[in-house]
């Protein structure tokens, strides 16, 4: 082909095709195909019940539960929370809240399936590669050590006052704790001449990086809500509320999960 054709470009020094001319034609992913299409549906059956009441005039404590039981893979959980809240006077109050959550898997999350198109060095030649975020029940992704999706769970913790100078004047003061475990994450790319051969194995081309979603991290979560509100008394033309607020959180990885033993093994990235 002509230079008209090509461009004329030439890779440059450093680059491992340095001083070739890159083969021309078009670029694209090879799409979904129709077979990685997945029908999927959950029910879930839940109850609630959520008490309170005043030990003494100023002193109110209160607490809840859950019950919740899906059909599918999820199971049962439970989760509660207790809080207490004390009126030192019409104009401060202190507050706090101790409690454990859970979220499951979304559906989507679990089917979820998307590819894309990248240039690695693969046996020695600069070439094209499809990558895929493989659902985690797919072949390919239990090849590279995916396990069923679990629930997400927190442990939360809240403490905070409320100041009421004047019945037109408040400001509350949160802080709050939030560990996280099992936090559902994409995992790490998934490529290498030992990759290519576990996902040899099942069919799926050697030319293919993958990731799959997994829980993957345990998380603390901390910070702060600052919230002012105040109303201006215009007479006549009536009033406005304003409010401020502001939060600041900060978010530390407390642990990562192992690598999956069929990857501890083989010379790959993830």
């Amino acid at each position: 082909m002509d230079a008209k054709i090509d461009g004329g470009y030439v890779f440059p020094v450093g680059h491992p095709r340095a001083g070739q001319r890159p083969d021309p034609g078009a670029q694209a992913a090879n799409g979904i195909s129709p077979e990685e299409a997945q029908k999927i549906s959950r029910n879930s059956l839940a109850s609630y019940v959520d008490l309170g009441f005043h030990p003494i005039k100023l002193w109110y404590v209160g607490g809840a539960g859950r019950y919740e039981h899906y059909n599918e893979g999820v199971g049962a959980t439970r989760s509660g929370k207790f809080s207490t809240r004390y009126e030192f006077s019409p104009l401060f109050s202190l507050r706090g809240s101790v409690s454990n959550g859970f979220r499951p898997p979304s559906l989507a999350s679990e089917i979820f399936t998307a590819r894309s198109t990248g240039f690695d060095m693969i046996n020695g030649v600069y070439q094209s590669y499809n990558h895929v975020i493989f659902p985690v029940d797919s072949a390919a992704a239990q090849a590279l050590g995916a396990k069923p999706l679990k629930l997400e769970r927190s442990t939360n913790f809240t403490v905070g006052f409320a100041l009421t100078p004047s019945d037109d004047l408040s400001l509350m003061v949160d802080g709050y704790v939030i560990n996280l475990r099992h936090r559902l994450v994409l995992s790490e790319s998934c490529q290498g001449p030992g990759i290519a051969k576990l996902l040899e194995g099942v069919g799926v081309p050697a030319t293919l990086g993958a990731e799959y979603f997994t829980n993957g991290a345990s998380t603390r979560t901390s910070g702060v809500d600052i919230v002012g509100n105040y109303r201006q008394n215009l007479n006549s033309f009536g009033s406005v509320k304003w409010t401020a607020a502001l939060n600041y959180n900060h978010t530390q990885i407390l642990s990562v999960s192992d690598t999956p033993a069929q990857l501890k093994t083989i010379n790959s990235n993830f």
